[in-house]
């Protein structure tokens, strides 16, 4: 009955429809009901939201993205340092050890091994923590501002980038402050020129990844309201969408 509610009524995308719980709804309507959610939250309820599970206790999208990519930076950047660090310890080794004498060819092996290997992981440890903790310093606070906007933009990658640049070089006093905030907000704004073509071209800006994400609890409404109060709330927005559509003589 609720699904021949819309049978001979128009809509203006009418092979787009979402189903909830068996029930066909019209995606504009399903996204006019998700907007006026958006539009009483506040940035500090999204940055909430962020950090709590959804009603299936999955985690939001973009904190496993951030989780995902600090993952990906910490293991390239491991390996960035550990290959070089692991050639040149190799040589050393072997200029070190040249009039060493080993009983067999395979000690020699062994412990060169052992000390290559060992140097090259303490040098790529160090190198990845210290890569790691600047990027998720980084991506964290553009990710913040990004979600209490509720917008994708270049300016939360300047600012982060400023933010961050500016206290990596505190130690070096005033101008390296001043100077870190300068180079960090320029290299953020070309990594968030190309950061927000990527997620535009994968439909994965922030607030598209939040519309979808309030879309998801409108399930949970309907459980919450009960069949006939979530149905008379998509026919009041479907009177709406219809009364402002009409062209006005």
């Amino acid at each position: 009955m609720f699904s021949k509610l819309y049978a001979a009524e128009e809509v203006d995308k009418p092979d787009e429809t979402v189903s909830v719980n068996n029930v066909t709804i019209p995606t504009q309507v399903l996204e006019r009901i998700a907007r006026e959610y958006i539009e009483k939250e506040s940035g500090m309820d999204r940055i909430n939201m962020l950090f709590s599970k959804n009603h299936k206790g999955e985690e939001s999208e973009q904190l496993h993205m951030l989780k995902f990519t600090i993952i990906q930076i910490f293991c390239v950047s491991f390996f960035m340092k550990y290959v070089p660090e692991w050639k040149l310890a190799k040589n050393d080794f072997i200029r070190e050890n040249r009039a060493t004498v080993f009983r067999t060819r395979i000690q020699a092996m062994r412990l060169m091994q052992d000390q290559v290997s060992l140097r090259a992981c303490k040098a790529g440890a160090i190198f990845s923590v210290k890569v790691t903790s600047f990027s998720t310093f980084l991506l964290m606070i553009s990710q913040l501002i990004a979600v209490y906007r509720n917008k994708t933009s270049v300016i939360e990658y300047t600012v982060a980038a400023g933010i961050t640049g500016g206290l990596y070089r505190i130690n070096m006093g005033l101008k390296g402050l001043v100077s870190g905030t300068i180079i960090g907000a320029s290299l953020g704004s070309i990594a968030g020129c190309f950061a927000w073509v990527l997620f535009s071209a994968f439909n994965k800006t922030q607030d598209q990844l939040h519309l979808q994400e309030i879309i998801s609890k409108i399930e949970v409404e309907r459980y919450l309201t009960g069949e006939e109060g979530f149905k008379n709330k998509v026919e009041e927005v479907r009177k709406t969408l219809l009364t402002t559509s009409v062209p006005q003589t």
